[in-house]
C-alpha cells in the first residue's frame, strides 16, 4: 500500500489467499504480502469467520499497538470494540479533531462515535498542527513499554520533587500507597525521605566523579525484603532529570549468606570445643588425676623433649 513501509493485518484464519474474507479484500491481501507485509491469525487453518472471531481479533490489533486511531465510527460498532480493548490495555487513543476539518458533516452517523470519544475525554483530538505532539506521546509510550518488560521492579523519581513519574507493572503490583505522589510514601510506605535514599549521593557523584550510576543494598522493613537497587540519573522524555531505579529482591541470597555465616560460626565453635577436649584428654593422659603430677607416660615425652 502506498505510504506504508510495512503493513501487518490480522485475519480470522489462514485458508488460502483466494478465501480472504471479505472477498473484496483479496487483492489487498496479495498487495500486502507482495510489499513485505504480514498476515497474522491466532486461529488454526480452516476456521471460518463469524462475528465473535472478528471481535476477538480486535484485542490483538490494539494489543500490538502503542496507540489506536479511530478515524470514523458510530457510537456502536466494530471499531468501538477495538477502542474498549485499547482502554483495557492502557493504550493511547487519538481521534481526528473534526472541528479543524473544513465543511466536515458533523451530523453524519459515521462520526458520532469519534465525537463522543473526544467529548467524553476518552480520546485525544489531533490535527495536522499537533502531529509532533502525537509522535512524542507515542515515543514516550514506547519507552515505557520497553521498561515494562524488565523482569524486576523499576521506577523513576523526579530528583527535585521526589515525585514518582513512572513505575513499571511489577513495581505497581508491590507499591505501598499507589495514590501518593512522593516516592518514600508511594513506594516504601515511609513517613519521610528514606534513610537509604541515593539521590543526594548520585548528585554528589556527578559533581565529583562524573558518574551517574550507583548500586546499593538496603532492607525494606515494610515488605521485609532485602533489595539491591541499581540507580542512575537519566533525562526523562519530558526533559526532567530523574533517578531511574531497578530494585532486585535479594532476600533469598541474603538468607543463604546468613545461613553460611551461621554454619561457619558453628563449625568454628565446635572446632574450638574439640581443641579444648583434646587438650584435656592429653592432660589426663600425662598427669595423675589426683595429684597433678606427671605419670610414667609423660616421663618418656619429657625425656625426648629434654
Amino acid at each position: 500500500m502506498p505510504g506504508y513501509s510495512r503493513l501487518i493485518i490480522f485475519i480470522i484464519s489462514f485458508l488460502i489467499t483466494v478465501n480472504i474474507y471479505p472477498k473484496e479484500n483479496q487483492k489487498l491481501s496479495e498487495s500486502i504480502l507482495d510489499t513485505n507485509g504480514l498476515l497474522l491469525s491466532e486461529n488454526p487453518p480452516g476456521t471460518f469467520s463469524h462475528r465473535g472471531l472478528l471481535v476477538a481479533r480486535d484485542r490483538l490489533q490494539s494489543g500490538l499497538s502503542l496507540g489506536v486511531f479511530p478515524i470514523e465510527t458510530d457510537v456502536v460498532g466494530g471499531t468501538m470494540h477495538t477502542v474498549q480493548y485499547s482502554q483495557d490495555q492502557n493504550r493511547l487513543l487519538f481521534c481526528p479533531d473534526l472541528d479543524k476539518i473544513p465543511n466536515y458533516p458533523m451530523e453524519a452517523q459515521a462520526c458520532q462515535g469519534v465525537l463522543k470519544l473526544i467529548n467524553d475525554k476518552i480520546a485525544v483530538p489531533y490535527s495536522k498542527n499537533t502531529y509532533d505532539q502525537v509522535v512524542k506521546d507515542l515515543e514516550n509510550k514506547l519507552f515505557e513499554a520497553l521498561l515494562d518488560v524488565i523482569p524486576f521492579a523499576a521506577y523513576a523519581v523526579d530528583i527535585k520533587t521526589y515525585e514518582v513519574v513512572y513505575a513499571n507493572k511489577m513495581m505497581m503490583e508491590s507499591m505501598y500507597a499507589p495514590r501518593e505522589k512522593n516516592c518514600w510514601k508511594k513506594v516504601f510506605g515511609q513517613e519521610e525521605v528514606c534513610s537509604w535514599c541515593t539521590i543526594p549521593e548520585l548528585n554528589q557523584r556527578i559533581a565529583v566523579y562524573q558518574s551517574e550510576k550507583l548500586v546499593s543494598t538496603f532492607f525494606d522493613e515494610v515488605t521485609d525484603q532485602w533489595l539491591q537497587s541499581y540507580d542512575e540519573l537519566v533525562k526523562w522524555p519530558d526533559g526532567r532529570t530523574v533517578k531511574y531505579s531497578i530494585a532486585v529482591d535479594i532476600t533469598d541470597q541474603k538468607e543463604i549468606q546468613a545461613n553460611m555465616i551461621k554454619t561457619h560460626t558453628k563449625l568454628a565453635m565446635q572446632s574450638k570445643k574439640l581443641k579444648e577436649a583434646n587438650e584435656k584428654l592429653k592432660d589426663m593422659a600425662t598427669k595423675d588425676f589426683l595429684t597433678g603430677a606427671n605419670n610414667r607416660g609423660n616421663f618418656f615425652e619429657l625425656g625426648e623433649i629434654g
